[in-house]
């Protein structure tokens, strides 16, 4: 008679497959602990058995030759429904095992005795079991001793999970760190590494450093300065942020952003640490700052509390202020004009509560100088989203172009005026032969107002 499965089934069977303990290798533990059960109770058979879904799976055995049976014949399948340890006496007696293959052919079981294997979290994995050929009992002894290997061959279960769990944090670990477009390294309270990423293998042609100290795989400069930063963090017991120069195995000498920070174990504190490649972005940071330095248009960078953080040397010239003196200032009252600072203000204000975007097309305003006068620029600003508290803006002198404007619209309308004022009848047309224009003699000859040319 195949026993009922128990109402957590589904999740007894997750538990088990979690062990990974299925079709695996004897192991000692288990083995001690059938030999134990089989002495203890005087049995020529006991086992360490685990119920699957169609089949229970012995892990250790003493006195029966097979590996696995049935779960439809199993006497364990019926043990794990309960907590205490099911004795069967005699299964000739009782109807749920007589007719059992295994009561009438091998291996003749007539008495039999099972302690659950049951999981903190309530699971009956198994049992550990043991048979006889002939009728018997179990003395208090006896089971009070059966019940305390199946706690013993549970806690050994217990340590199986919490070894799975951490192989498998270990594995995701691995995984992560692996994946790292920075290094990342720990060293012991020698100095030696205990553990290396595959980025920083792959950084150094494949170097395989665990084991090695800094010393014996990095130039002597770099070494001694990486040990001085290892020693602080140490001697401090907090993180550090550095920058650090090592040159790669080709030669070139490159520059790495460090986080080292401490990791107390057993009493010692080890160091762990992640490096960043910053050697291109501070070339870049150089070629921009070059490109900004060499600019015909100012620029300035302000944070959103308006303190000016950038101010290159167009800025300098057209403004009339030293950049040691412009940095730091508020950038309303270094070139913002008094008569446009309310709008200023409401203006930084809504861009930076998120009311209105930031309008990053050029537009042409008055700005002031350090001497109180006034020039007009053209002002293009922006933000990163690499650096979104910092404001970029170029600022254009255009002076000469608004002069040319005023000259031109002065020309404009001093035409107009001698057109307008001539003797002569001057008309213009368009194409399609109407009239365009016409100036006062025109009208008065031929007896038109002004409206009626418009």
């Amino acid at each position: 008679m195949r026993a009922v499965d128990p109402d957590n089934e589904q999740g007894r069977l997750a538990a088990l497959q979690s062990l990974e303990i299925l079709d695996t290798s004897p192991e000692q533990i288990f083995d001690d602990v059938a030999l134990l059960a089989a002495h203890i109770c005087e049995v020529p058979i006991a086992l360490v058995s685990f119920v699957d879904a169609e089949r229970q799976w012995f892990k250790s055995r003493v006195g029966l030759d097979v590996s696995e049976t049935s779960r439809d014949d199993s006497f364990c399948a019926h043990a794990i429904l309960q907590e205490e340890v099911m004795v069967v006496p005699d299964t000739h007696d009782d109807e749920r095992f007589a007719a059992n293959p295994l009561v009438t052919g091998d291996p003749m079981i007539r008495f039999y005795a099972g302690a659950p294997l049951i999981t903190d979290d309530g699971m009956a994995l198994g049992t550990i079991c043991v048979i006889d050929r002939v009728p018997r009992r179990l003395s208090d002894e006896q089971n009070a001793a059966l019940t305390s290997l199946a706690r013993l061959a549970t806690a050994q279960l217990a340590r199986r999970r919490s070894a799975n769990a951490l192989q498998e944090s270990e594995a995701r670990f691995a995984a992560f760190m692996d994946n790292l477009s920075a290094v990342a390294y720990m060293k012991d309270p020698d100095g030696r590494y205990v553990y290396a990423n595959r980025t920083l293998r792959a950084r150094f042609d494949g170097a395989d450093v665990v084991g090695l100290l800094d010393s014996e795989w990095l130039p002597p400069t770099a070494a001694a300065e990486v040990r001085v930063i290892d020693a602080r963090v140490r001697e401090t017991g907090a993180p550090v942020t550095s920058i650090e120069l090592v040159a790669t195995p080709d030669g070139e000498q490159r520059e790495w952003l460090t986080l080292k920070f401490p990791f107390p174990s057993a009493g010692s504190v080890y160091v762990g640490g992640i490096s960043f490649d910053i050697t291109e972005q501070r070339r870049s940071e150089e070629r921009l700052r070059s490109i900004i330095a060499e600019a015909k248009d100012a620029f300035i960078s302000f944070d959103l509390r308006g303190a000016i953080t950038e101010w290159n040397a167009a800025a300098e010239r057209i403004f009339g202020l030293p950049r040691e003196d412009a940095l730091g200032r508020s950038l309303e009252e270094t070139i913002v004009p008094p008569d446009l600072r309310d709008a200023y203000r409401t203006a930084i204000r809504r861009v930076a509560s998120g009311e209105e975007p930031w309008d990053e097309s050029a537009v042409e305003r008055t700005a002031l100088r350090s001497d109180g006068t006034v020039v007009p620029v053209e002002i293009t600003i922006w933000r990163t989203e690499q650096e979104p508290e910092r404001v970029n803006a170029f600022v254009r002198d255009i002076t000469e172009r608004t002069r040319a404007r005023d000259e031109l619209r002065a020309s404009r309308e001093a035409l107009a005026d001698f057109i307008e004022s001539a003797h002569d009848l001057i008309q213009s047309v368009g194409p399609d032969g109407a009239v365009l224009e016409a100036n006062a003699a025109w009208r008065e000859a031929l007896g038109y107002s002004v409206d009626e040319v418009a």
